[in-house]
């Protein structure tokens, strides 16, 4: 939700603003962060996102970063990172999967090739 979700910088346009869906140009390692917010701090359930990778040989999946607000959260921003090994054709897609997170200006999801 929200209406910052806009895209800074896509060399290449490996990443579909419409779908959330990143596509690995080149094998490698990626740096991937992310930081969110709750849409409320009043909900009855949870709020979370998942940043799966899938792999383009086979197709499995695998959760990269999970961010989770409880019930009634005090807390209103948070945030992951991690390094992930990937092949040419891996995909990372941000994905909602439960409640409603929403972006503001201190809000973002960024995928980085490190080498």
């Amino acid at each position: 939700t929200g209406s910052n979700w806009t895209v800074d910088l896509n060399q290449g346009s490996y990443l579909n603003n419409s779908t959330g869906l990143f596509t690995a140009p080149v094998a490698g390692l990626y740096q991937v962060n992310v930081v969110v917010r709750t849409s409320s701090n009043s909900n009855s359930g949870i709020n979370q996102i998942i940043i799966r990778k899938t792999a383009a040989s086979g197709g499995a999946v695998t959760t990269q970063i999970m961010v989770e607000f409880g019930v009634n959260t005090s807390m209103n921003h948070a945030g992951g990172s991690t390094i992930v090994k990937m092949a040419a054709g891996d995909t990372l897609k941000f994905d909602v999967t439960a409640g409603s997170i929403s972006f503001d200006g201190n809000d973002s999801w960024s995928v980085a090739y490190l080498g």
